[in-house]
């Protein structure tokens, strides 16, 4: 690679190695901005992480709270099969009236 010496920083030149040459002031310019680039994508993507790890542990509590919710409704179910409630005179005579109508409908 030669350089030409003579000229400022700004405007020195460089050969390619397919025989161009390139002003070095917009090659630093080019660097500058691909490293700014990319410590902006390396910011997004540490943001990503922490929305991960946030997401992550809220669904780590989500389902212990859904296994709380469930022993709760197991030990509700559990109390309603144990609790036998006798059925009022008014569902006796309901009852017994749905066991009429339905014998009536067959006989028609």
């Amino acid at each position: 690679m030669s350089v030409d010496t003579t000229a400022e920083t700004d405007t020195d030149t460089a050969s390619t190695l397919e025989g161009g040459t390139v002003e070095l002031g917009s090659v630093g310019r080019d660097r500058v901005y691909l490293e700014e680039k990319n410590d902006l994508l390396e910011a997004h993507i540490d943001e990503l992480e922490q929305t991960i790890a946030d997401q992550r542990d809220q669904i780590k509590q989500l389902t212990a709270e859904r296994q709380q919710l469930r022993s709760i409704v197991e030990q509700q179910k559990g109390e309603l099969e144990d609790t036998t409630e006798l059925p009022s005179e008014k569902d006796e005579d309901s009852s017994s009236l749905r066991t009429r109508m339905k014998r009536l409908w067959r006989r028609s």
